[in-house]
């Protein structure tokens, strides 16, 4: 399958957040859940992003049309205070998300390609991301390892009182 890659621009915001919803929702976030703006919410976040983060989107074409995006910025990060700049320097990937029926056949490769070159144009010295068991492999192929961060979501049964 021929795909094409390229740069988003302010004109492709509404398909990016289209997408972006459409790949929470497959990861098991309810409607409920999600900010009742939630259009205006993404259109704010990648607009600021755009300007003090570097941030790029990228849409994956097939035919014409676009089956896919994914974006990527910089994740500004102050610690730890000893590390030299380039090592605290980090890119993020998020927002990877291709049409159910063209999975599978080298789409979201050639989407996470295109961030990691942004982000390495940008002297990103890491890369990280949040996979959905789904994509795991994809990422691991690539070269992406699990890192030892872990998570707490809070909520009224787990706060501490």
């Amino acid at each position: 399958m021929a795909f094409a890659v390229r740069e988003a621009t302010p004109e492709d915001d509404a398909m990016l957040a289209a997408f972006y919803r459409q790949h929470w929702l497959e990861l098991g976030v309810s409607e409920a859940d999600m900010a009742e703006d939630w259009r205006g919410e993404f259109a704010a976040f990648i607009a600021e992003a755009r300007q003090r983060r570097g941030l790029a989107g990228f849409v994956l074409v097939n035919a014409g049309l676009a089956i896919g995006s994914a974006c990527c910025h910089l994740v500004e990060r102050r610690f730890p205070p000893l590390l030299r700049v380039e090592a605290r320097r980090i890119g993020y990937v998020w927002a990877l998300f291709v049409e159910p029926k063209f999975r599978g056949v080298g789409g979201g490769a050639t989407l996470l390609n295109a961030c990691i070159g942004h982000l390495q144009k940008l002297g990103a010295g890491r890369v990280l991301l949040h996979s959905g068991p789904r994509s795991r492999s994809l990422y691991m192929r690539r070269g992406f390892s699990s890192t030892d961060e872990l998570g707490l979501r809070l909520t009224p049964q787990n706060r501490l009182k």
